[in-house]
């Protein structure tokens, strides 16, 4: 399995790094009648997503558990796609990710946030959005 969980580059700055979507991971979701299938998001579908991100400038909205209250007190610091998992900066963290995956790297200047992110109850990235990929 490969790890999506926060790396803490820097307690005292609040910094954070994780993968914000990994290529071809099938991810389990429930319809509204409950019935599971799987998503997954393939390098080219990722590497759209991230260039959407910015296009909209969503670079700072963040949430907890996709509450919808968006606010934008947290600072996005890098991100970039992964190119070769051997050499990237990623590795440097801890991650052993394949290529295509989006790492992002922020400084959570909110403390609530902070604190989950230190308790554990809050553990990586998950980008919010309508996606078109699905596997029965």
């Amino acid at each position: 399995a490969i790890n999506q969980n926060f790396s803490t580059i820097d307690e005292e700055e609040r910094i954070v790094v994780a993968p914000a979507m990994v290529p071809d991971v099938m991810i389990k979701r429930r319809n509204e009648a409950g019935k599971e299938y799987y998503v997954y998001f393939s390098k080219k579908t990722i590497k759209e997503i991230a260039e959407k991100f910015f296009k909209n400038n969503y670079q700072n909205n963040t949430d907890v558990d996709h509450d919808g209250n968006v606010v934008q007190t947290n600072t996005l610091l890098e991100s970039w796609i992964v190119e070769n998992p051997t050499k990237d900066k990623s590795s440097i963290y801890g991650f052993e990710v394949p290529v295509g995956t989006w790492m992002l790297s922020m400084r959570i200047n909110d403390d609530t946030t902070w604190n989950k992110i230190k308790n554990g109850e809050l553990k990586g990235y998950s980008i919010s959005g309508n996606f078109i990929e699905q596997a029965k």
